[in-house]
């Protein structure tokens, strides 16, 4: 990580891991000066690609470069462990071994206008891993355009402060895992990025105000997590992953009644017992019956530690985030609630009604807290400085 506290030095160098074919070759031939470059997963385990050259494009594998001109449309697909290209002129384009790289100003993957190189792997046997290559800039405001959507002017400097904390994110990313061959995922097991989004003026202008700005503590820029309701408290990584608070030394748990502006801040679920099973078991079986469903300890912001759900199959406990994804995100938006049951004539759990506060794992920036801040007047550093302990702002490139 020290190389990266100035300047990227070697993002665009070929690392000594490219020569024992473990890192992936960047697209882009510009000095590393000149820009910061993220790459970025768009499309795992697709049966087949379609592209659509509206300019002229360059294909390229190991060892072959092939020109496709304007206008041509082919189809990309994986066969034992090959990417085999087809284009309409029957020309047939196989990476064996390697994936194909394509180069164009525009061009359309699958319906979808594109302007970045693009990168098709084989992924194993089940398809293709499509990888796009962009400035960490342009990358941003894909990344703004779903995380505050239509931000207005009134929320720009909510909008700064969510730019600082995803450039920040996206930076410590780059380059961390070099055997897959790219930085980040394009959705919420990272930050959700819209590859046709360009973000609102507000969302840009945030972009631009913030230019190469991170987060920092201790001298290293920290993958800032945020969320985007924290329902009245932010929450310590602890209370959400199986972590320790230590490895986290930015991290710290805030009241916040800003947030109360979210149309998430409280929620009530209910959520049928057959729902639960098919959850927890992966099967839809309604004789199987729900005996108890009993909270354990909680947190220090409130949220639920632990779930125990005692069933004909036995008891299940479910431990700290681990509630909200297993028993579903949609019914269960966050960890922060209190439960009831409701019973048949059985005695057996009917289904679950849960009361809450809060929307997503709650650490780090609350989203709407940030916007709500924004709107009293607040800056974007004071709205980082709520969140997140022990930084500073630091602009890297």
């Amino acid at each position: 990580m020290a190389s990266r506290q100035s300047t990227y030095h070697s993002f665009l160098a070929i690392p000594l891991a490219l020569l024992i074919g473990c890192a992936p070759a960047y697209l882009y031939n510009k000095r590393q000066q000149e820009l910061v470059l993220v790459r970025v997963a768009v499309g795992h385990r697709l049966p087949v690609a379609t592209i659509a050259a509206v300019d002229s494009m360059k294909a390229r594998d190991a060892a072959h470069s092939t020109d496709i001109p304007p206008g041509s449309s082919w189809t990309v697909d994986c066969r034992q462990g090959a990417v085999r290209a087809l284009t309409e002129r029957g020309t047939v384009i196989q990476a064996v071994g390697s994936g194909l790289r394509l180069y164009s100003t525009r061009y359309r993957l699958n319906g979808q206008a594109l302007a970045w190189p693009l990168e098709l792997r084989a992924e194993g046997d089940s398809g293709l891993l499509a990888i796009v290559e962009l400035p960490l800039e342009e990358y941003l405001a894909g990344v703004l355009a779903r995380e505050l959507g239509n931000a207005g002017e009134s929320e720009l400097e909510a909008a700064k402060a969510q730019a600082v904390a995803a450039r920040s994110y996206a930076y410590i990313k780059i380059g961390s895992k070099p055997e897959a061959g790219y930085d980040l995922e394009s959705d919420v097991s990272n930050q959700v990025f819209d590859l046709g989004a360009t973000g609102s003026r507000t969302a840009r202008k945030a972009v631009e105000l913030t230019r190469g700005q991170v987060l920092v503590c201790g001298g290293r820029a920290v993958a800032a997590n945020y969320h985007s309701t924290c329902g009245g408290r932010t929450a310590m990584p602890s209370e959400v992953w199986n972590t320790a608070d230590s490895l986290f030394p930015w991290a710290k748990s805030v009241t916040d009644d800003y947030c109360r502006i979210s149309p998430r801040f409280s929620w009530q679920e209910r959520v049928p017992a057959c729902n639960v099973i098919a959850r927890l078991f992966g099967i839809a079986d309604t004789t199987i019956r729900l005996s108890g469903v009993e909270v354990g300890e909680r947190g220090g912001s409130g949220r639920v530690q632990s779930l125990k759900i005692a069933s004909e199959l036995g008891d299940t406990v479910l431990r700290r985030d681990r509630i909200r994804t297993q028993l579903g995100e949609t019914a269960l938006p966050s960890t922060r609630f209190e439960l009831t049951c409701e019973f048949d004539g059985a005695g057996c759990v009917a289904a679950i009604n849960f009361t809450g506060t809060g929307y997503g794992h709650g650490v780090g920036m609350c989203q709407w807290g940030a916007i709500g801040m924004a709107r009293e007047g607040k800056g974007y550093k004071e709205i980082l400085g709520t969140y997140y302990r022990r930084v500073k702002i630091k602009r890297l490139f």
